[in-house]
């Protein structure tokens, strides 16, 4: 056994083991040919492959449903491949041993290789390799692209995450290089978007369902990819500074046929997204108002906004709903200071409901989730979560009490004759009025009713 170590008398202290042990010295059943061996300790199984004499195979980890395993082998010509091979139980293995060679049984268990998404069947060369832990392969072919590889059932699930210099540099220009990608994205899965990691340590971006490259321009980088928007043609970035970061919304004119850049500097972590196919982080840190531009509209299936716990007391952020087109939004404040939301139209366009401890907004075509609202935090952030009708006229009999009016600036186009203010409902009211019109019982989103009447 590799890394055998005698250990003194008496040996009482744990001893650490890896995660897999190496055998060595076990033969194939024609008694000659070596056989690779390992075994896995977390999921107790064995792995053995059939292999000659001239080549290095080592494990590289177990595969996602634990069934089988990574292996990397290295030929004769020093290319570095990657295969599968099946898992055995403890269980299964005294059916296989006779001495220390096995027998027929053992037949089956030979290295599947890794050839990729191409018409050829020779196996992929890489130039790395590397497991991410959760059963994955991430590996770089000497072409320059960049995969990641599962097993599922009897194939190989593979996804084109990049490509690498070695992949660009055979370009002479954007044009040839995004017709490059095109072709190449037609043999591989892909996410919503393929990084292009270019000779400089920049990179680029190519989405492949409208076949666009996006390239670093001027002084300016393409740091981090937030995502696509298909109804506008448009994409958006976040580009990193010394000391902030700027968020770059690029679309393409159908007209020109050239590329619109609109740049809003120094909005730090505004925007995040963790993940491909995931939902858009807004977090307001220190910006009081979202202005036009800055409400970023993503193919995502909801929005999250957040809102920083350092907020204070006399600190505001303001966002217009209807500039969001994410059929869910969620809001979670818990600091001390506000968080207004303008609305459109009236009040009584809007329903509620509830679902657990989430106030639910129905806003047009838009979703709006509220948490703490049905059990509020101990300082209260309900209480500071406004939402503002403009432009409401004032009932004769004046506003319910439910409703706060704001001071209006004034329209010279409206008619003076009429009153018209800007009225506030916030959150604590909201379920404040919901509960008493519903008794509390109703949990699970089947009541839903329109919000407390304007007129007192």
């Amino acid at each position: 056994m590799d890394g055998y170590i005698q250990f003194q008398v008496g040996q009482t202290k744990p001893i650490h083991i890896s995660s897999h042990l190496t055998f060595s010295g076990l033969r194939q059943n024609d008694g000659l040919k070596p056989l690779a061996a390992w075994y896995d300790c977390a999921s107790q199984q064995f792995i053995f492959c059939k292999s000659e004499n001239s080549q290095k195979l080592s494990y590289l980890g177990m595969t996602n449903n634990s069934q089988g395993a990574w292996i990397k082998d290295v030929t004769s010509n020093n290319r570095n491949e990657i295969g599968y091979v099946d898992g055995i139980t403890i269980d299964e293995l005294h059916t296989l041993l006779q001495g220390i060679v096995f027998n027929d049984k053992l037949s089956s268990h030979h290295l599947i290789k890794f050839t990729g998404n191409t018409i050829s069947d020779m196996p992929t060369s890489f130039s790395h390799i590397n497991s991410d832990g959760e059963g994955h392969l991430k590996g770089t072919t000497v072409e320059g692209l960049l995969l990641d590889i599962e097993r599922i059932g009897s194939e190989f699930k593979t996804i084109l995450l990049a490509v690498t210099p070695d992949f660009t540099r055979k370009y002479p220009s954007n044009h040839a290089l995004e017709t490059g990608l095109t072709e190449c994205i037609k043999n591989y899965q892909c996410y919503e978007i393929v990084k292009v990691i270019l000779e400089n340590n920049e990179c680029g971006w190519y989405e492949p369902t409208s076949e666009k490259l996006f390239m670093p321009f001027g002084t300016h980088k393409l740091d981090i990819y937030l995502g696509f928007n298909r109804q506008e043609q448009c994409v958006y970035f976040m580009e990193k500074n010394e000391n902030d970061q700027n968020l770059i919304k690029i679309n393409k004119n159908r007209i020109r046929q050239d590329f619109q850049v609109d740049i809003v500097h120094e909005v730090g972590s505004l925007y995040e997204r963790f993940r491909f196919n995931s939902i858009l982080v807004l977090n307001s840190s220190k910006l009081s108002v979202l202005s036009t531009v800055e409400h970023v509209n993503i193919d995502a299936p909801a929005l999250l906004i957040t809102t920083p716990i350092e907020q204070t007391r006399t600190e505001s952020f303001t966002f217009q709903i209807e500039k969001f087109r994410y059929p869910v939004i969620y809001l979670d404040h818990s600091s001390w200071g506000a968080v207004q939301c303008i609305m459109p139209g009236t009040p009584e366009a809007v329903l509620l409901s509830k679902k657990y401890r989430f106030l639910l907004l129905f806003v047009r075509k838009n979703l709006l989730v509220i948490n703490y609202s049905f059990f509020p935090l101990r300082n209260r952030p309900d209480k500071r979560i406004k939402l503002i009708f403009k432009g409401i006229k004032v009932p004769a009999k004046g506003l319910s009490e439910y409703y706060i009016s704001a001071p209006r600036e004034s329209n010279l186009t409206e008619v003076k004759a009429v009153t018209l203010v800007d009225v506030i409902l916030t959150i604590d009211k909201l379920t404040e009025y919901y509960t008493e019109q519903t008794g509390g019982a109703t949990q699970d989103g089947h009541a839903l009713i329109p919000c407390p009447p304007l007129e007192a």
